[in-house]
C-alpha cells in the first residue's frame, strides 16, 4: 500500500493518481462532500480534508457521496473510459483480423459525437484510433492487453501510455549504430 500517510494521499489527490482508486476515500469537511481520489471536482484546501478507507466510513461519519464521480459504485462511473476500452477492442479486432477501419461505425457502436470521440480517444491513448489500428496491426495485438488504460485521463497518464507504446514502436537501440 502506497498511500500510507496523509501527505501522499492529498498529493494523489491533486494528481488525480488512478493508482489511489479504491485505496481510500476523502472528505470535504467544508461541504461534507466524500469523494473518490481521482475525482474531476476542485480539490479542498489540506486543511478542509480529512480521509476515510471506506465510503461507509464516510457516510457514518455523516458525508454524502459526490455527485460526480459517484464513490459509491464500483464501476460504470467513468463512462469515457467505458467507451474508449470498447472502441479499443473493436479496433484491434479489425486490425488483427485484417478488416478495413470504418470509424462511423465504432462511433455509432459507442454513441458519442464524432468531436467527443476523437477528443477522449487521443486523451486516454496518446494516438488517433488510425494511429491506434496501425499499431495493432504491426503487433498483432490490442496494446491495451497488456497495459490497461488508466481509469481518467491526465496529463501525467497521457505521458506514461506514450512511454508505453512508444516502447513498442522505436526500433531496437542495441543495433549497430556504431
Amino acid at each position: 500500500m502506497r498511500f500510507t500517510d496523509d501527505e501522499t494521499k492529498y498529493q494523489a489527490i491533486l494528481n488525480r493518481d488512478p493508482q489511489a482508486e479504491g485505496e481510500f476515500v476523502y472528505g470535504a469537511i467544508s461541504t461534507r462532500i466524500v469523494c473518490r481520489p481521482t475525482c474531476n471536482c476542485r480539490v479542498a484546501m489540506r486543511k478542509n480534508v480529512v480521509f476515510f478507507d471506506t465510503i461507509t466510513e464516510a457516510v457514518e461519519h455523516g458525508y454524502r457521496t459526490c455527485k460526480r464521480c459517484k464513490p459509491e459504485k464500483s464501476s460504470g462511473w467513468n463512462k469515457s473510459r467505458e467507451f474508449i476500452n470498447k472502441s479499443c477492442s473493436m479496433i484491434s479486432r479489425r486490425a488483427i483480423n485484417g478488416e478495413k477501419l470504418n470509424i462511423d461505425t465504432i462511433i455509432a457502436a459507442v454513441g458519442v459525437s464524432k468531436w467527443h470521440f476523437y477528443r477522449m480517444f487521443k486523451n486516454y491513448t496518446g494516438l488517433t484510433p488510425r494511429s491506434f489500428y496501425i499499431q495493432c496491426q504491426l503487433l498483432q495485438e490490442n496494446p491495451l492487453d497488456t497495459t490497461p488504460l488508466p481509469e481518467i485521463e491526465t496529463k501525467r497518464n497521457l505521458k506514461r501510455v506514450k512511454e508505453i507504446l512508444n516502447l513498442y514502436t522505436t526500433p531496437n537501440s542495441n543495433s549497430s549504430s556504431s
